[in-house]
């Protein structure tokens, strides 16, 4: 059947390999070439034992441009899905794919995933407490490197089934020195970091009247810009013709830690200049946000303007709301920080969810 892409091709996944740790260095996998590409799945393995002596161990909690984020998210500095022009589909630190992840599945967050009963530390263990007691510790942490938008839609299927196709993830490693504070005379030792790199993928339908329609690339694009004042704080996206503006992730951080909601007085959005202007107070933001996440509360000092959710689910996307770039002059989005905040070293990370054609 015509057009029958979803009926007649079968998800699978392969495994591509393993990042090992190379401290404030790049390295990458090259991706296999098979398939319709969907996503990558990432296991972040940390193991480490803890030697407190008269000192201390404490979880990492605050924030920072691309060090001083909460523990484990500094091991990682970003993380890049480039193609054969080196472009980046995917551009983003690993705090930051971490902030859009929590925004894709109905109250899911890789952070809250503990042991089961019954299974060994080996599954998933990530900090439970503030400090860490004399001992050796096994971490892992999934995230997903989206390529395709959404688990229904096909819109960034990417064609791997190209030998002249050559993408790459390419992963920036931090310090291990950053995983978490030591006072006293605390250590760490037997440290072991990796990474598992999984390809999720679609085959191939044997009648090419079954492909997806692969005239979109779906990009996810973070940038960062300071808060140089109290009163108004733009961020305006670049009006590239071809792109269309499906989310927009937001964390404002001031002197090393997030941003409270008393903070901001308000947030406008503003199309062309005064032609509409949207105003509305970040409780009703993050209530939002609760709302279309299925209860998943954002980490603190985050806001999401997910222009693809009008049916309150985030699996289930629509394109109404959708924002094309190329229409407009103009295009802000205006936080107003209140006056009885001090600026030290504030800054807002600006995650931006595109569809390219």
């Amino acid at each position: 059947m015509a057009g029958g892409f979803n009926s007649n091709t079968q998800r699978y996944f392969r495994p591509v390999g393993t990042l090992a740790y190379a401290a404030n260095q790049v390295t990458s996998a090259k991706l296999l070439n098979i398939g319709f590409l969907a996503s990558i799945n990432l296991v972040l393995s940390i193991t480490f034992t803890v030697t407190n002596g008269a000192g201390s161990t404490t979880i990492k909690t605050g924030r920072g441009k691309v060090t001083g984020n909460p523990t484990p998210f500094d091991v990682i500095k970003s993380v890049r899905f480039v193609n054969n022009q080196n472009v980046p589909i995917v551009d983003t630190s690993f705090w930051g794919l971490y902030q859009w992840t929590t925004t894709q599945r109905t109250a899911y967050n890789p952070q809250s995933l503990r042991n089961q009963t019954g299974l060994s530390s080996a599954v998933f263990g990530t900090p439970t407490t503030s400090t860490l007691a004399n001992g050796t510790y096994t971490w892992r942490f999934p995230i997903q490197v989206p390529i395709a938008q959404k688990p229904a839609l096909q819109s960034g299927l990417i064609l791997m089934q190209n030998q002249q196709t050559d993408m790459r993830l390419e992963v920036t490693w931090g310090d291990t020195a950053n995983l978490v504070t030591l006072a006293g005379g605390a250590a760490l030792s037997a440290i072991s970091v990796s990474l598992d790199v999984e390809q999720e993928l679609f085959m191939v339908p044997a009648d090419q009247q079954d492909f997806p329609d692969l005239g979109f690339t779906h990009r996810i694009i973070e940038t960062t810009q300071d808060i140089v004042g109290t009163g108004q704080n733009d961020y305006r996206p670049p009006l590239t013709v071809n792109d269309t503006l499906v989310r927009l992730i937001q964390e404002f951080v001031n002197n090393g830690a997030a941003m409270a909601p008393t903070d901001i007085t308000n947030f406008d959005t503003i199309f062309s200049g005064a032609d509409y202007v949207a105003t509305r107070n970040p409780y009703q933001v993050l209530a939002q946000n609760v709302r279309e996440n299925g209860g998943n509360y954002s980490p603190d000092g985050v806001y999401t303007q997910a222009f693809d959710a009008a049916y309150g689910f985030p699996e289930i996307a629509q394109e109404r709301d959708y924002i094309y770039l190329g229409a407009l002059s103009d295009l802000t989005f205006r936080t107003n920080v209140a006056p009885s905040v001090a600026i030290s070293g504030a800054f807002m990370r600006n995650i931006r969810e595109i569809l390219s054609t």
